[in-house]
């Protein structure tokens, strides 16, 4: 499919299911009356990173209007590569864009490199950063536990695994790493996670890169998101390198747009998962992974996350 038929196809499908931008709440029912703000919990003597949003909280048809009355001031997103450019190309960038209403991804996402996106996200108070889960930035440390973060629904499933060159073993076990060089997306934090002795880890700022010195033998394996790397591959016009699909290296993290604790961004979450519902139950979201020959099974995020 040409890149203007993708953009057919992604326009038709959002059309489909009235995600289009400024659609307005049907007739007979305004905003107000279908959005209601539930109290949220008592969070006192729990840790603050854990405070979510409840889902389901504002229906899609008031969804749209909602999200662009409550805009966050910024949504960072951390560019690595080809799946999500700095020009806005990529696969993340089709998704987020398929999700949210046109003003918010006009005027308030920017794609940035990784490391100043992220720094731009801890200095700004009023932002948002993707994509990212609350979980992994308090596992890695990139974030204190006291501090106020909410965060979306889920987007999408994203296994991370360990590919190896053709013809060398499989990685199945964490003793297997032992005396290996092992490259790994740049603020992914992975030997954190993977803490096994005689390990060199390598830190890549480009995900093209890091399949390069796969290919080109530099290191014996490398740490690689799921479906970051089929995307990768395809670009260089290879086939995905082996890997042992039973080895989990790292918790599965689920996607998600994650929010400093403010009333706007509690209102354009609580916009932004409504559409997301919208798009899952309606089945427009399975199809626009099937036209990024992605399989909708293996992906999409489970309902109670």
């Amino acid at each position: 499919m040409t890149i203007r038929g993708f953009g057919a196809a992604i326009a038709a499908l959002m059309l489909a299911i009235g995600l289009s931008a400024g659609a307005e709440p049907s007739a007979g029912r305004s905003a107000a009356s279908v959005v209601r703000d539930t109290p949220g919990p008592d969070t006192s003597g729990e840790p603050l990173f854990l405070h979510k949003l409840v889902p389901g909280e504002t229906s899609p048809d008031a969804a749209t209007k909602l999200a662009e009355g409550n805009s966050p001031a910024h949504i960072y997103a951390t560019s690595w590569g080809i799946t999500l450019a700095t020009d806005r190309t990529g696969f993340y960038n089709d998704l987020i864009r398929f999700l949210l209403d046109a003003e918010t991804a006009r005027k308030h996402y920017d794609v940035i490199p990784y490391r100043r996106a992220m720094r731009a996200f801890l200095e700004d108070r009023q932002s948002c950063v993707y994509p990212k889960n609350v979980d992994t930035l308090y596992r890695t440390g990139d974030w204190d536990e006291h501090d106020r973060l909410i965060e979306s629904d889920g987007l999408l499933r994203s296994p991370i695994r360990i590919f190896t060159p053709p013809g060398k073993p499989l990685i199945s076990q964490e003793t297997d790493l032992t005396g290996k060089r092992i490259a790994f997306a740049m603020g992914a934090k992975i030997p954190h996670s993977v803490k096994v002795p005689d390990v060199t880890f390598i830190p890549i700022a480009d995900e093209v890169d890091k399949a390069k010195l796969l290919r080109t033998g530099t290191v014996d394996a490398i740490v690689a998101n799921l479906p970051d790397v089929l995307f990768v591959f395809r670009h260089l016009q290879e086939p995905l390198p082996p890997y042992d699909p039973n080895y989990v290296p790292v918790p599965t993290p689920i996607i998600r747009i994650v929010c400093h604790d403010t009333p706007a961004n509690r209102a354009f979450l609580r916009g932004f998962n409504a559409r997301l519902k919208q798009a899952t139950e309606s089945g427009a979201l399975a199809t626009f992974f099937r036209l990024n020959g992605l399989e909708p099974s293996i992906f999409l995020a489970p309902k109670d996350h």
